[in-house]
């Protein structure tokens, strides 16, 4: 089976490709960050240390690193462009989005006749938009931390679900960064066994519920103040109990 991946370029993006690689012919579009512009800030730089520092620790093995998953570099936005040099992408048989610019038209056009997943890093739909589970364990809601596999949709974050995944809770060993990158270990675990099944999932698939959203991020609402609220918050375990 051919399978592509339009996804962002940090390690867990390219864990994704690794990992797929075992079972699929993979083809990976990655899109580099645009470099920032604004005035760098210490509490948010620090905040997105402690992330690498997480991914770094999930991701940083060996087993999720492959110089065989055939890799195809675009500058951030470009992946819409992607229409007259981009036969690899139009020739495989599903298509899984992570992380990347969201897909517009032409391309959502044109690769609409695959099958169209999208990873979404949070439980929708009671959280879409940025930063999903770092705003469900900010308003203490860590049974929404987890990953949501969907199809593809024009709407963000609110395609079809196909899949709920979950990442395991230790007590004693709790880390919300480390958490919150298990759900994306989790999620990508849970690929496989779902394409191979894919025909039985969309035949469940459930359509979102856009009555139970209880947040939809953005960027800018991700600042100082917030993290140093989030850093004093206390998140009750508890909650996980309350998963779907």
């Amino acid at each position: 089976m051919k399978l592509g991946i339009i996804s962002g370029n940090s390690l867990r993006h390219k864990a994704l490709g690794a990992y797929l690689n075992q079972y699929y012919d993979v083809t990976q579009y990655l899109e580099e960050p645009k470099p920032s512009q604004d005035q760098k800030n210490q509490i948010i730089e620090e905040y997105f240390l402690k992330v690498k520092k997480s991914e770094d620790f999930i991701f940083g093995k060996e087993e999720w690193s492959s110089d065989k998953v055939k890799k195809i570099f675009l500058q951030k936005g470009e992946i819409n462009n992607l229409i007259s040099n981009s036969e690899d992408l139009f020739k495989c048989d599903i298509i899984v989005v992570f992380g990347s610019s969201i897909i517009k038209d032409p391309l959502f056009s044109k690769i609409s006749d695959k099958i169209l997943i999208n990873l979404h890093m949070g439980i929708s739909p009671e959280y879409i938009g940025s930063a999903c589970n770092f705003w469900a364990m900010f308003d203490n809601n860590i049974q929404y931390v987890g990953g949501t596999i969907q199809t593809l949709s024009k709407s963000l974050d609110m395609g079809n679900t196909l899949k709920y995944c979950y990442p395991e809770l230790d007590v004693e060993s709790f880390n919300p960064f480390n958490f919150s990158m298990q759900a994306v270990e989790t999620t990508i675990k849970s690929i496989p066994l779902l394409v191979d099944n894919i025909d039985d999932h969309l035949m469940k698939m459930i359509e979102p519920d856009s009555s139970k959203l209880i947040r939809n991020s953005k960027i800018k609402d991700f600042d100082e103040k917030v993290i140093n609220q989030f850093y004093l918050n206390k998140i009750d375990l508890g909650n996980i109990n309350k998963r779907n």
